[in-house]
């Protein structure tokens, strides 16, 4: 039933209804983002479930490809990003939706990341309007000439993916390739998880990452034959993390499992006697730093040394210091499973080594297949033309 909103009085009853745009917008509500602004017309429909009886309003929006993408490339990405980075979302979402057309179809898309987020029109996204302007009608197609799918995500963790690990069928134009402007970009989520070399007041470990660590380290200890300090030793520091067991082939980082290999004291005190090196930079003076344990200037290749000897005389204290070495193994799901990684968007688990310890690093928002939203980012930041960056994440194709 359509209502007027004025008087109240019905202007239509049935179970389907057209809205046709003569000219400005279609101002409507949507459940997912509020009130939206559409160009084309709008099919409102009442469907009912078979098996519940239950009703519900499916409303369908009618437009050209062109004027979809004015609500969908400022979406997926936001009309802050630079215009060459936007130029390759609007082709990227073009060729996505010209691959979903089906006319025999009551719709092809949805507005959701199912498809592509789409909230209609906004004048206000100035770059967007330029950039689907700039790019009007251009698609990325394979080497037979056909569009392809031109799938993307939000950050891909600094690793390409192919699609045949993220939906088990191959595409030759996806392949797995190292992305550093991804890495780059400081707007990429990670979710890390720290281990220092040595635990101390400036390089401390988390509650929760002692509390997990111990745990596995507790019956490693007894089996070790330490059962007396199994349930009262300190972690002291670790000499080595490495992540390993990929879930896919080579070169993927993907990996399922890590060996951490600690140090660990009965009383704590198993580090004492050696004084971890600190430094503090100086204002103006790029070549040196001030190193606070002898009150002195040293240069940065001296204070590489003095790090680098304090970690290996570290490692080498063992037991006869009051300390021992356990490693630990387990997967990256049961760190998750205890509350270490908590973002369950984040699909790439990978392990880096810093200057004072070792990351256990969560990454990867989305499939990582394709186009890498926060990489075209900062390689449009870079200087990057839209057509480099499209080239750098797809192969074997070419732009029409």
């Amino acid at each position: 039933m359509v209502r007027d909103s004025s008087s109240g009085a019905v202007l239509y009853t049935g179970p389907e209804a057209d809205l046709i745009r003569g000219s400005g917008m279609i101002r409507q509500y949507n459940t997912r983002y509020g009130y939206c602004y559409y160009l084309g017309n709008m099919k409102y429909q009442v469907q009912t479930t078979a098996s519940t009886g239950a009703q519900r309003l499916v409303v369908t929006n009618t437009v050209g490809l062109e004027d979809y993408l004015l609500g969908v490339v400022g979406y997926e990405m936001s009309d802050s990003f630079p215009l060459e980075a936007l130029k390759v979302q609007a082709i990227c979402a073009r060729s996505y939706a010209a691959c979903k057309i089906s006319p025999s179809a009551s719709y092809d898309v949805v507005d959701t990341s199912s498809d592509q987020v789409y909230h209609g029109y906004n004048s206000s996204q100035t770059n967007v309007i330029a950039a689907v302007n700039a790019t009007q009608g251009q698609v990325i197609a394979n080497s037979a000439g056909e569009v392809v799918y031109a799938y993307y995500s939000a950050s891909n963790g600094g690793q390409t993916d192919t699609t045949e690990n993220a939906w088990g069928t191959a595409l030759p134009y996806y392949q797995m390739k190292d992305d550093p402007y991804d890495l780059a970009n400081p707007s990429s989520i990670e979710d890390v998880q720290s281990i220092p070399k040595a635990v101390t007041d400036t390089t401390p470990l988390s509650a929760e990452m002692e509390a997990f660590l111990k745990q596995k380290a507790s019956s490693v200890l007894v089996s070790m034959g330490y059962s007396g300090f199994a349930d009262t030793f300190s972690i002291v520091g670790a000499t080595s993390v490495e992540a390993y067991e990929p879930k896919y082939d080579p070169p993927s980082r993907c990996y399922t499992r890590v060996r951490i290999t600690l140090l660990v004291s009965p009383t704590g005190g198993g580090i004492t006697s050696i004084s971890p090196p600190q430094f503090m930079t100086l204002e103006g003076v790029a070549d040196y730093v001030w190193y606070i344990n002898e009150n002195r200037l040293v240069t940065l290749a001296e204070q590489a040394q003095i790090e680098q000897a304090y970690y290996a005389a570290l490692s080498g204290l063992g037991s006869t210091a009051g300390t021992v070495s356990v490693t630990i193994d387990c997967s990256f799901d049961e760190m998750r499973s205890a509350g270490l990684f908590t973002n369950t968007s984040l699909r790439m688990f990978y392990s880096r080594e810093t200057t004072t310890g070792y990351e256990l690093v969560n990454a990867r928002y989305g499939h990582g297949v394709g186009m890498s939203q926060r990489g075209a980012q900062q390689m449009a930041n870079e200087g990057w033309s839209y057509t480099d960056i499209l080239y750098f994440y797809y192969s074997n194709v070419t732009i029409q």
